[in-house]
């Protein structure tokens, strides 16, 4: 089952009679909610005495067909009893501009993010690259997997045109 996404795109282009250059795609993206994947329940209770491991990868930028393509991973494992594990999974689709053809992305620059948090902690976390900028939390008030437990973020791509 695939992560419902939110998708909001923006462009800083060259103009439509522009020669090869550069483009740079901007937008955000998000996982709204996780989907419960193990353990004994969707909630990843965190509190004094136990840890959460977070797992975030955003990346994998490229160019398929008519479209920058880049993936969003995120994975949450309560370290406790039944161990309660979430995962979301994104593959974000950005079309082409009228007028272009895309040649290459210029540079990848990868999110990555693997780390045990110990304790209460219903915090947004930042992690950012080059091309990325997210944020993540993996508990709060209720069910983890009802919207606790997400990510969002924001790209700006620069991508080889003609």
């Amino acid at each position: 089952m695939l992560a419902r996404a939110l998708l909001c795109l923006g462009l800083v282009a060259l103009p439509a009679n522009a020669q090869a250059g550069q483009i740079v795609l901007t937008g955000g993206f998000g996982i709204p909610a996780l989907r419960w994947i193990g353990g004994g329940d969707a909630e990843v209770n965190t509190k004094d005495g136990r840890a959460t491991d977070a797992y975030l990868w955003v990346g994998n930028e490229r160019i398929v067909g008519a479209t920058l393509q880049f993936d969003v991973y995120y994975w949450v494992q309560e370290v406790w009893s039944d161990y309660s594990t979430l995962e979301g999974r994104l593959t974000v689709s950005v079309p082409i501009p009228p007028g272009y053809r895309f040649a290459s992305v210029a540079r990848s620059s990868p999110v990555r993010v693997w780390s045990r948090f110990g304790g209460r902690d219903h915090s947004w976390h930042s992690a950012w690259s080059n091309n990325f900028s997210t944020s993540f939390r993996f508990d709060g008030n209720g069910k983890d997997n009802a919207g606790n437990a997400a990510v969002r973020g924001t790209f700006s791509i620069a991508v080889n045109v003609w």
